[in-house]
């Protein structure tokens, strides 16, 4: 005798089926568009603001004051690169922490002549007006849900398209008590 699970077991099957292959394809889009991360600790040179890339460069020969720079233990304590830390032509003029933000930043090394002296200014720039982005979140949780049942929930987002403030993407969340969502969406973020 054959038994065949109901239109509410068909269902949830049929959901954990369609929240598994849209996981497995998130997981697929963000493996193919995704960028290997640098390392924490590493240095890397910086990205050049684009805006002033055709302006061209001169040199500066101040001769009423010396460059001022830090000592050559603050190449040390920066952890830079050995062959920086080697070269004693090499010099750290300033360092400056930037603090992560929704917006792109340009950052600036300003000579003043007239001191020796360098200052990095950073300016917020505007959202891009359209970008293509690699952004996600795997989230677990554990806490009350309707009725005061108690649930774990995996919650996994991916952003892939972003319009001035506002990121397009997708995703899914699991419950342990069997609830699921599988949807695309757009965000605000600030």
């Amino acid at each position: 005798m054959m038994v065949y699970p109901s239109r509410a077991g068909l269902a949830l099957i049929n959901g954990c089926w369609a929240l598994a292959g849209i996981l497995a394809g998130v997981i697929l889009g963000a493996w193919l568009c995704s960028r290997p991360a640098q390392p924490a600790g590493q240095w890397q040179a910086a990205k050049p603001d684009k805006r002033i890339a055709d302006t061209g460069t001169e040199k500066v020969k101040p001769q009423d004051c010396a460059v001022v720079v830090a000592k050559p233990a603050a190449k040390k304590k920066l952890d830079l690169p050995p062959e920086i830390q080697a070269d004693p032509k090499k010099h750290v003029a300033t360092a400056v922490i930037i603090q992560p933000a929704e917006r792109p930043q340009s950052v600036a090394a300003i000579f003043n002549e007239a001191t020796g002296t360098t200052d990095i200014l950073t300016q917020r720039l505007a959202y891009p007006w359209l970008a293509i982005e690699q952004r996600g979140q795997l989230w677990l949780g554990y806490g009350l849900a309707d009725g005061g049942q108690r649930v774990g929930r995996i919650h996994l987002r991916e952003d892939l398209l972003q319009i001035s403030a506002l990121h397009f993407g997708g995703q899914a969340s699991l419950d342990t008590s069997g609830a699921w969502f599988v949807g695309v969406g757009v965000g605000y973020r600030w």
